[in-house]
């Protein structure tokens, strides 16, 4: 089964932001980092913008959901960084596409040693295998349904918006 790998930006390839402006002295590349993992299935990789996630805008959201449409594979892992991936998530989750939608990121830059990019991606690339058609964020060991996901800044993770 193949997998889309869709690349948007953010910190997990290693984008620092500022309360000033957005720099990025170099890129941590994914697929370095996919190739890390000793991956039985294959993939593909599509750069679609390379943006600090909070100039994210729903232009940039259309072309992302046509990109997944339009597509031939079902399974879809998107990197994309923290700060608008709920909205993001929300954008595409409310679009009912009938495929698996797997969004990841990193609160930590992909180009730090301990990072956590390259667990999430293993944990994303794991269970977008695994889960029905639907749209997810996957991170630090858990999956949380595009509808039922907040971002705790403070605490840096991601929770459920209602415990079921």
């Amino acid at each position: 089964m193949r997998v889309r790998v869709l690349t948007t930006g953010g910190t997990i390839e290693g984008f620092e932001y500022t309360d000033e402006k957005f720099k990025n002295k170099r890129t941590a590349s994914i697929k370095e980092m996919l190739e890390s993992l000793g991956l039985k299935s294959s993939y593909s990789i599509t750069k679609l913008f390379a943006k600090d996630s909070r100039f994210i805008t729903d232009r940039d959201r259309t072309v992302l959901a046509d990109e997944i449409k339009h597509c031939a594979e079902d399974k879809i892992i998107i990197t994309h960084g923290t700060e608008s991936m709920v909205e993001t998530a929300t954008f595409i989750g409310k679009l009912n596409i009938k495929k698996t939608i797997v969004f990841v990121g990193s609160f930590i830059s992909g180009l730090e040693a301990k990072s956590d990019a390259i667990s999430n991606l293993s944990f994303s690339f794991s269970e977008v295998l695994k889960l029905e058609p639907g749209t997810y964020i996957a991170f630090h060991d858990t999956i949380f349904n595009w509808d039922n996901v907040k971002k705790n800044r403070e605490a840096k993770r991601f929770e459920t918006l209602i415990n079921n």
